[in-house]
Formats: structure tokens, sequence, C-alpha cells
């Protein structure tokens, strides 16, 4: 096998290989991470296949390994593989969450001016701007040019290398993140006759004191710590007189180290949770079974983490590991609490809060077998897990299980899926509120469905099994709160709830969702404008119900909450618990603590609030505006407000005390709302489905959508029309009549970041079909 077959860390939307040589001196197995020339430069490049014979007849050779050993095993390498041919990307780049931290790294662009270079008259203003920038600096990187001047930057930088006026060469850094290592030392065994001869004469008392130290301590000392108590001088000096032998030892940045779990023994589980917790046991039993997922729908507070402990324990007493999915960092802390407690030592974690530091030491450790838990958010799935058994999905219903903003943008629970196949694993997705693309999935017997109807309270002793009822909740229609001259943020009932909260001193919080509102809302035209916002109006002078024009739009954030809050109740302790005030996970885990601590009695904050964090000690809570995202141009809108309301809802009455739920809406006869208010999720998922069958939207159809963005919004819109027409021109020369192209439309938000969006919708059983007829141009972004 003497040529490799290597995805080379380049733009492209397939999964193409290329052939490279390996030379003698090199040991290279698939999955590992090398170097790799590729035109002028050299890039990264993962080994996916060894093969006796090259693709093309001319190879160059592999340069350099990476690091030494492979960083995808072969379920990975598959995994890489379907992810590139699902959701349209490069090979590397399917592989890239697999890396360990800081692992890719990307070829820099360096500009200089050559020798020989002579102005020209014929230089456009940036290009001359570029010149002067390069002779002042020297050495410039593109990065660096595009930053000071644009995007533009890059043509017309590659203009002037053209014309020989720049010198453009390339280099690629070694990888960001590595090991950390600290410096032990200790005296050298063959050493002690001259030191004792040495002692016995010196008059140099601190030299002395310190090798006395070192022979009493008789372990290796920190020569950090040795410098620091000794000072640096004299530790050099018994350093020169060769007394000294060192050692290197790598320093393990753990995220969890000094924290403290006490153990928590297992719950006796009800008869619901015992049934489903011994169904995942007989599926870890039985062969045929192995691969399943398991849909456990229950209803806030019924116990779903216990069931998830209790699989967990069947898979690690199995010798296999497990990997537990949160979706959101502000839910890691309570997650590690509940695990760590109950699995002391064997919990590692993973998510873009840690340093990097932390998350490469962690990375090692999960391949290496430390751990037999991975807790984290989405990316954790990627976690190289040596024998998989069991993936959790918590709150498998969330959004933010959807990479958005960068390629590969998969999904995780659709890639645990694929991973439960290639490795015979098995998959528990939870929920209060389901995706009802899951349920679906569930009703069809894809998926093994198990319901928790019992709600338990936690009785602050550790044991939670006491019956519980499900709060009460309250819809206020806030067109009559106005009508009857009420225009405050809060309704009466919200007012005099919060108060009554307060007089019997119980805890209370406060969820408020920041929202633009009206006392009417006009509804889409048609049902593709549900996904596509296919038409552009401006906004109404005069309400169509009324024929009034006393319009205007409405928005309440936290912090106004906040402020509003602590002028009305001065003695009650307020918190506030949005992403700008907890910007690091730190902060988030801070909050919690500070609010089950007892220091305040409301907490205000957004919808991050809702998604399953535990609060006992609350009682009562108030959605200040309930109609946020009704009327999002997204066919899933009903969907995810339903599950933002009946999740909030869930933080209530989990303790001693009946919950209240209080939802202020402008728009009380929604289904969406309805529903959540009576937190019944089957008269959801019936009147939910009922619509996306009408309209042909998921499960019932799949989506791709094309999405162009650019600084000029003619442009933008220019090349969105160009390629909605050559996509209609291939689907009436290929007789495609199940697809729908629907668009080109501004996207939604219709700018961001300075940048203009438009997209396409392709909508169908099988969209792919039109989509793999067209070379979808460089500059869109294709989301599955």
């Amino acid at each position: 096998m003497r040529f490799a077959e290597v995805a080379v860390d380049v733009p492209m939307a397939s999964s193409r290989t290329f052939s490279y040589e390996i030379p003698d001196e090199l040991t290279v197995r698939p999955g590992q991470l090398v170097r790799v020339p590729f035109g002028a430069r050299t890039l990264q490049g993962i080994v996916f296949s060894l093969s006796a014979h090259p693709q093309v007849p001319e190879t160059k050779p592999i340069a350099d390994l990476v690091f030494e050993e492979p960083l995808l095993d072969d379920v990975h390498l598959k995994l890489a593989a379907w992810i590139s041919e699902y959701y349209i990307c490069s090979l590397f780049e399917a592989s890239a969450p697999m890396l360990p931290p800081g692992g890719r790294v990307r070829a820099r662009t360096h500009l200089t001016l050559a020798d020989q270079h002579t102005d020209s008259e014929t230089l456009t203003p940036l290009q001359q701007r570029i010149v002067e920038y390069i002779a002042k600096r020297g050495l410039t990187t593109q990065d660096s040019l595009i930053k000071a001047f644009g995007e533009s930057a890059a043509s017309s930088a590659a203009s002037l290398v053209r014309r020989n006026i720049l010198i453009r060469d390339y280099s690629l850094p070694d990888p960001t993140v590595k090991h950390r290592y600290r410096t032990h030392i200790s005296l050298s065994p063959d050493t002690a006759s001259d030191i004792n001869e040495w002692l016995a004469k010196t008059k140099a008392r601190k030299q002395a004191a310190f090798v006395e130290h070192l022979r009493e301590v008789g372990e290796p000392l920190d020569i950090t710590e040795a410098r620091r108590e000794f000072g640096g001088s004299i530790v050099k000096t018994i350093m020169d007189k060769g007394w000294l032998s060192t050692k290197a030892v790598a320093i393990d940045r753990d995220p969890l180290d000094g924290r403290t779990f006490p153990y928590s023994e297992p719950l006796r589980l009800t008869v619901e949770q015992s049934e489903a917790a011994t169904a995942i046991h007989g599926a870890f039993e039985e062969p045929s079974a192995l691969g399943n997922t398991f849909l456990i729908e229950g209803v806030t507070g019924s116990g779903k983490t216990e069931v998830y402990l209790d699989a967990v324990d069947c898979c690690t007493q199995m010798g296999k590991q497990a990997i537990v999915l949160v979706p959101e960092i502000a839910l890691t802390y309570q997650t590690i609490e509940r695990f760590a407690s109950r699995f002391p030592d064997k919990v590692a974690v993973l998510h873009s809060g840690l340093s990097d530091g932390e998350r490469f030491d962690q990375w090692w450790k999960i391949k290496r077998g430390h751990y037999s838990i991975v807790i984290g958010s989405r990316s954790a799935i990627f976690a190289p897990v040596p024998d998989l058994g069991l993936i959790v999905v918590d709150e498998e219903h969330e959004w933010t299980y959807k990479q958005h903003d960068t390629s590969p943008r998969y999904h995780a629970r659709q890639v645990s899926l694929r991973l439960s196949e290639l490795t015979q694993s098995l998959v528990v997705l939870g929920s209060a509120s389901p995706d009802v693309g899951s349920f679906y999935a569930a009703m069809r017997g894809s998926h093994r469905l198990h319901r928790l109807t019992e709600r338990f309270a936690d009785t602050g002793d550790g044991q939670a099994n006491r019956p519980s009822a499900l709060p009460s909740v309250s819809v206020v229609d806030m067109r009559e709160e106005l009508l009857q001259g009420n225009t405050d943020m809060f309704s009466r009932s919200l007012s005099e709830s919060l108060s009554e909260c307060l007089e019997l001193a119980v805890d209370t919080a406060c969820a408020a969702v920041a929202a633009m509102s009206a006392s009417h809302i006009t509804p889409p035209r048609s049902a593709s404008s549900a996904i596509t916002a296919a038409q552009r109006r401006k906004p109404p002078t005069m309400c169509p119900q009324c024929l009034r024009h006393r319009l205007r739009y409405y928005g309440i954030g936290t912090e106004l909450v906040a402020d509003e809050v602590a002028r009305r109740y001065p003695d009650a302790g307020v918190l506030r618990w949005d992403r700008d005030i907890a910007t690091s996970p730190k902060a988030h885990e801070e909050l919690l603590m500070r609010f089950r601590s007892g220091e305040a009695q409301i907490l205000v904050g957004t919808q991050m609030i809702a998604k399953g964090l535990h609060f006992p000690s609350v009682s009562l809570v108030g959605v200040v505006s309930a109609d946020v995202g009704l009327t999002v141009p997204d066919y899933r809108a009903g969907e995810r407000s339903f599950q933002l309301l009946h999740q909030v809802a869930g933080r209530a009455g989990r303790g001693s005390t009946d919950g209240k739920v209080i939802i202020q809406t402008f728009q009380p006869e929604n289904y969406a709302i309805q529903s959540a208010a009576e937190q019944d999720y089957q008269a959801f998922y019936l009147r939910e489905m009922a619509y996306r069958r009408q309209q042909g939207n998921p499960p019932y159809s799949s989506l791709i959508r094309l999405l162009y963005t650019h600084a000029n919004q003619a442009k933008c819109e220019s090349e969105a029309v160009r390629l909605a027409g050559l996509l209609r021109e291939q689907q009436a020369e290929w007789g495609i009549t199940d697809v729908e192209a629907l668009g080109p439309v501004p996207a939604f938000p219709s700018r961001l970041r300075g940048r203009y969006r438009w997209h396409i919708i392709l909508r169908g059983p099988t969209p792919r079909t039109l989509l793999d007829k067209v070379d979808i141009p460089r500059g869109w972004t294709v989301d599955i």
C-alpha cells in the first residue's frame, strides 16, 4: 500500500480524495492528520484509505504527519463520509469537528513587495492603498489586508501578484493547542557521595537548605515552586553542578478539577420509569435490538433524567461508554452535577465554553478510555469514544442541536442516529415536547415510544418521589388589558400573583421573553410564504380589524423588565439571566447557584431559562410576551412557540409548593398557545401535523435551503434570481415534478452583519434529485 487517499482541506462540495505517495520514512494509517503539498501550498489532510494504485498517474509525496497516531477510527471515518454526502460538504469539513481542539489549522497567505516593482498609474485606488500598506509594514498576511480593507482586498491583491508587484508565499502553522508540561526536579541517585562531601564543608546555607529539602521530600518537586520558595539562582546553581535530574510531567487541564460532587444513591424508579428502563436494558442484552432508538416523552418533572441515569449505569456495567448531549451550555453544569454525583470520576466534559487547553486534554483522555461518560453540547457527539454503547439526547426538540453558522451544518440528533447504526449503540431521545418529526417516527414504529405521565416533586431530601400536580396555567388576553386601560407590561393578574408570592415569602421566578407583538397579526398569504417570506410588504398603518391607526411596535427586553420589577419590589432580590449577562459557562453556573441559594426571589430571563433547568423553589412563572416567534416566516414557528411555553411552564411547582403559570399574549386563540396552556402535547401534535400535511412540510417532505449573502444588495438579488432560473430550467429539462423551488426571496433577517441575504427553498420527497442536477456556484450555502 504505497499510496494514500487524502481528504485535503480545500473548499469543495464533494466527497473527493486526492492520491499521495507514502514516503518510506513515514508510517501512514487511515485516520491520520497529515501535511500534503497542494499546488503552491502545503495543506492539512486526513487519510481516508490506503491503496496499491493511485487515482492519477503522477503523485506527490505526503510531506509529514501532524500527529503520530490516527485521530479518527474506522467508525468516525465512515461517519465523516456520511456527513459529507448527506450535508453536502467536503470530507475534510465533515471530519473537522472530530479532530482535537486546535488540530485544524489553515494555511496562511503572506504578501511582500517585489524587489523590482514599479508603481503604475493604472493601479486602482484600493490597489494603491494595499501597496502603501505593505510597503510600510513589510511581510503582511492576506487576512490582515482583508481586515483592513474588506473582502475585495483579496482579489485586488491577487491582481497585484499577477502583475509581479506583490510576491505571494504560504505557510502552514503547527496545531495551536498542545499538551502542557511542567518540569519536576529531584536529586540524582548517583550524586549522593558528592553531595554529602559538599554539605560537610559548604558555607552556602541557602543552597544547602535547598538540597536538604529535596532529600527530606524524597519525591520530585515542581521547579516553578522550587524557584519561588528558594530563589531561581539557588536552583540554577545546584542544577549547574549536575546534581539534579529533570522530568517533564503532563499537566491535566481538567474542567472539574477541585470540584466535589457528593455521591447520590439511585432512586427507586416509578412504574412508568421502570418500564422504560427495562426496555432499554432488554435492548442492551438483545443483539437484534442494538441500534434501536427510544423516545421518552415525559411531562416536565416526570424524572426523565432518572431513566437516563439508569440507562447509563447499565451501559457502563457492560464495559461500554455513553455520550449525553444537552442543548445549552447553561444546562451543562446541572447535568454534570447529576451524573458526576452518581458516577464519581467517570465523567468528561466537552463544550465550547471550556478553554482550548481543557477541551484538548479532555479529548485525548476520552480517546484513551479514561472516562465512561461524556457530557456536552452538540459537538460532543463527535467525541472519540472508543467503545460507544449509548447516546442520550436530552431536550431533543431544541433547535440548538442544529449547526447553522459553519460547515458541516449538521443536526446532532440526526448524526446520533447514524452513529448509532455504525456502532450498534442505543439512542435515547427525551423531551416533554418532542420534535414532531421524532414523535411521527415513533408513531410509525421507527422509534420505541415510552410515556412518563406522572410528575414528581423535589422534596429536598434527595428523594424525588412525591407525586405532584402540573402547574395551573392561565392565559391573559393583553388586548382586553388595553381596553380596560392597563398599558403596563404586566397584566393585573401577573402583578397580583407576584405580590402574593412575595408576601408569602415564596421564591418566585418571572420568565420574560423579549418579543415583537401587536393586537392584530397579519397572517402569511400562502402556505409557501410561511417558509419563504415570499411577500415583501410595508408595515401596515391601519389595523385591518378595527380600521384604526393606533398602531405601535411592541417589544420588551429583559433589562427593561428587570428594572421595572426592581422598581416595584425594591425589597425583593432580582436576578437577570440572558446572554448579555451570562457570557460564559461559569457565569451561568454562578447565576444558577445564586438563585438556588435564595439570594434573589425573582429571576428575569429570556427563553434560556425555559430549557430544562431545575428550580424546586419556583412557584410562579410569568411569560410577559408569549407572542415571540409566532409570526416568524418559518413553518416551525408554531411548534417552537408551543415548546417554549410548555417548557417554561414546567419550571413552576417542582418543589413542595403548587405551581402557577401566567401567559400574557395578544393571540390567546392561537392553537400553540392554547395547547401550551392546557399542557396537552397530543392535542398540539394532531393540530400541527394536520397543517404540515396540508402544506406539504416536514416530516411529510424534506427541505433544502440555498442561501446567498453579499455586501451589495443588487448583486445578492441578481445572483439569487440567476440560480433560481437555472434550477427551474433543470427541473423542466429533467421533468422533475415532485420538487418545488420556492423563491428567491430575502431571507429572515434580510441583512445580517452588514451582508444582504437571499435564499431559495427546495421542497419535496427527495429535493436532492433537483439539487444534484445543478453545480451550485461558490458563495452559496447549502443547508439540509
